[in-house]
């Protein structure tokens, strides 16, 4: 008997394409996921985007940004002036801003300003290492000028002799030099107050990822009324899909942005994540994001023929879509080619509107991307699904 009631548990099993996805497909490509993320992220695959620029006609700015180009690690783009820089960085598309602002050998102020966001600190860091790498590796006379250029200012300028026993010395480094110190002074654009890094990222990444499960749970009551036939009796009254599916869509809207007012709320008591001063952006920002998640989910679950294949099909790519989109990871930790896959999630784009509201005063400019890509998901998504659900009404 134990045999034949597990023989039957085995049966329904492979008949269930279904849970033979969840059970075999998705954690296998969960792991492929985050092997590449944190994989990447011990090898040194990680690539940090900086923009540059060289504001001295200083020869050593110049063999800066060269050897950071070379730097296995590193996408430099080089651009003509400092507001061009802090563009980059406060809008997402580069990690980290470099300023040179006056010749590295100047011992008098530290040369190098870094701009960042609090919600994307670690590239920094690893700049600051690729940096002190490059100088001993390239630029080992960087060192040792600033150092004389601090003692010539208390002992007063060197004599012929010792100059030349210093371009003498400095001629014969060869990458042995240490990296100078005190080079660095690191600068946020942020333009509101607030918490750093994860705890404000993890914000719109945790309100997304519920918010696409919520929704899933409140799509499926549409392929239940359809076998039930509940749906044939409110197609009779209603004018047809598109009523039954706008309906629908407004109310997981709606719930969706009283489930992430939820998380926000506990996200400014706990952590102090300060949302309340920039509202309106955060309101559109939050129905947009919710309207997103409610379109994908009206989408997967109009195509799908019973609830059990929508509750597979819509965990999986709710899943899959979590992961590459940056709410189980950062994304700054993925590799290249994961960052660009992200754009095809509402996760990735939720994440860079919330990080505009929150981290950039509500600034338009830092929220349009975002909010364009959500829109474009919630009106594909809603369009989807009233398609599907007509033609399952006329078959």
């Amino acid at each position: 008997m134990i045999w034949a009631v597990f023989r039957v548990a085995l049966l329904r099993l492979v008949r269930d394409r279904g849970a033979l996805v969840m059970t075999f497909v998705l954690p296998s490509v969960i792991f492929v996921i985050f092997a590449a993320i944190f994989g990447g992220s011990a090898g040194g695959d990680i690539s940090v985007r900086v923009s540059a620029t060289d504001q001295t006609a200083d020869e050593t700015g110049a063999r800066l940004i060269e050897a950071l180009q070379t730097a296995q690690g590193v996408a430099v783009r080089v651009e003509q002036d400092i507001d061009a820089v802090r563009v980059a960085v406060a809008n997402g598309s580069h990690d980290v801003g470099l300023i040179i602002e006056r010749p590295l050998a100047d011992s008098d102020t530290p040369p190098l300003r870094l701009l960042i966001t609090s919600a994307n600190e670690l590239p920094s860091s690893m700049l600051i290492g690729h940096i002190q790498e490059r100088l001993a590796a390239d630029l080992p006379d960087i060192a040792l000028r600033r150092q004389a250029n601090a003692l010539t200012a208390v002992i007063g300028a060197l004599d012929p002799v010792q100059q030349a026993g210093l371009e003498q010395t400095i001629g014969a480094l060869d990458g042995q030099g240490a990296p100078a110190n005190s080079l660095i002074v690191i600068e946020s654009v942020d333009q509101v107050e607030g918490p750093a890094d994860a705890v404000t990222y993890y914000a719109g990444a945790v309100a997304i990822l519920f918010l696409l499960f919520s929704s899933v749970q409140g799509a499926v009551g549409i392929v239940e009324e359809r076998l039930s036939g509940v749906r044939a009796r409110l197609a009779l009254s209603s004018g047809g899909a598109g009523v039954l599916i706008g309906g629908r869509f407004l109310f997981l809207t709606a719930q969706g942005t009283a489930q992430a007012l939820v998380i926000f709320i506990v996200a400014w008591i706990f952590y102090g994540v300060e949302w309340l001063g920039v509202l309106p952006a955060w309101i559109a920002t939050t129905v947009l994001a919710a309207a997103a998640a409610s379109g994908l989910a009206l989408a997967l679950c109009t195509l799908s023929a019973s609830r059990e294949q929508a509750f597979s099909l819509s965990n999986f790519t709710v899943l899959i879509l979590s992961a590459i989109g940056g709410s189980m990871a950062p994304r700054f930790l993925m590799p290249e080619w994961l960052r660009d896959l992200g754009w095809i999630t509402p996760n990735a784009w939720a994440i860079e509107a919330y990080n505009g509201t929150l981290g950039q005063g509500g600034a338009i400019s830092a929220m349009a991307d975002g909010w364009l890509g959500l829109s474009v998901f919630a009106a594909l998504g809603l369009g989807l699904a009233i398609i599907a659900e007509g033609r399952k009404m006329r078959a």
